[in-house]
C-alpha cells in the first residue's frame, strides 16, 4: 500500500468459504475491486475455513476480527443452508458489530444465476445485513460448462470440406 498516498485507504476484508476453490474466487473478486478503486486502495484480506470457524475458540477469536471489518464474505455453495456453526458466527459478529458501517457479501457457487434469491445462503445472509444493518451483495460464480464434442455435426462438417489433398485425390480417380 502506498502509505505516503493522502487518500491512501485500508479496507478489512474477511473471507469465509467452505471449499478451497471458493476462497480462489473471492480473492479475485477483491482484486478486481481493489483495481477499479485504483492506487490509492489496498484491501487487507484474512480468509477462514467454515471448517475452522467452527472451532469454539476460533469462532470467538475471528468473530471480533469480522466485527471491525469493513467487508464480510460468505463463499458457500448456493445450493445448501450454511453450516449452523457458521450461522452462530455470523450472528457474534453481528451482536459484536458497534455501528452499522459494513457490508455482507454473499458470494454463491454451485447454482445458475436465476436462483440467487432462492438460494438458502442467500435468504439467512441478507437477512442477517438487513437485521443489522449493513449493506448486502451477492455475486453468483456460475458453473463452468464443459461443452460435449458434438460428434456428429463434427463428422459431418468434415464430409462436406473439400481440401487440396481431397482435390488431388478426386482428380486421380
Amino acid at each position: 500500500m502506498n502509505v505516503n498516498h493522502p487518500l491512501c485507504i485500508g479496507i478489512d476484508v474477511l473471507i469465509a468459504y467452505d471449499q478451497l476453490e471458493a476462497h480462489q474466487y473471492a480473492n479475485d473478486l477483491c482484486q478486481r475491486v481493489t483495481q477499479r478503486l485504483g492506487p490509492a486502495c489496498e484491501m487487507n484480506l484474512t480468509a477462514w475455513n467454515f471448517r475452522l470457524l467452527e472451532i469454539p475458540q476460533l469462532m470467538c477469536s475471528v468473530a471480533r476480527t469480522a466485527a471491525r471489518a469493513a467487508m464480510i464474505i460468505i463463499a458457500a455453495d448456493g445450493n445448501n443452508d450454511l453450516p449452523s456453526g457458521i450461522k452462530t458466527w455470523i450472528g457474534m459478529i453481528v451482536g459484536a458489530r458497534e455501528a452499522a458501517v459494513g457490508m455482507i457479501v454473499a458470494q454463491l457457487h454451485g447454482i445458475m444465476r436465476e436462483q440467487k434469491e432462492t438460494a438458502p445462503a442467500y435468504l439467512y445472509l441478507k437477512q442477517m445485513a438487513d437485521a443489522a444493518g449493513f449493506d448486502f451483495l451477492a455475486h453468483v460464480v456460475e458453473p463452468i460448462e464443459t461443452a460435449t464434442p458434438d460428434w456428429c455435426a463434427d463428422i459431418h462438417e468434415r464430409t462436406h470440406k473439400r481440401t487440396s489433398v481431397l482435390d488431388g485425390i478426386l482428380l486421380r480417380v
